[in-house]
């Protein structure tokens, strides 16, 4: 379990020593235990740049390191292996283009596939945001990945 401050790619830069909501959560995951990271996303997913927040984070950090891109699969590697699972690359690349050719690609839907599927408040928060259609559209493309195993 991990929490983390998401900014887009074009918003506005925080400052995680003067942000008042950055305060409050690094002071949260600081008296819980848990690590707190900062994402910069790309409007397109192409990229992924994950800071350390909190000391607990920074024995965590991707493969290349904290402050570098990443891709999206490389991303959903190490956000897996946070919560103790692992998936290759190649694996996560399929499921990437398994969302996209599902039409899966509203960032509202993308943050699903991001997720670590064990951080289940995260998850729901993200499935509060989807409309109807694409409620059946991540359903069904569960489903088909589910069935072609």
């Amino acid at each position: 379990m991990a929490l983390m401050e998401d900014v887009n790619e074009s918003g506005r830069v925080k400052r995680p020593k003067s942000d008042p909501g950055i305060i409050a959560v690094k002071d949260f995951a600081h008296r819980a235990g848990m690590p707190f990271y900062g994402r910069r996303i790309a409007s397109d997913f192409s990229w992924i740049v994950v800071t350390a927040l909190n000391r607990f984070a920074r024995g965590r950090e991707p493969k290349r390191g904290f402050g570098e891109r990443l891709s999206e699969a490389e991303y959903i590697v190490w956000r897996w292996s946070l919560g103790g699972r692992t998936i290759t690359e190649k694996e996560a690349e399929e499921i990437v283009r398994h969302s996209i050719n599902m039409g899966l690609d509203k960032p509202e839907v993308r943050s699903i596939v991001l997720s670590n599927l064990d951080d289940s408040d995260a998850i729901d928060r993200d499935l509060q945001k989807l409309e109807a259609i694409d409620l059946m559209k991540l359903a069904a493309a569960i489903n088909r990945k589910l069935d072609s195993k």
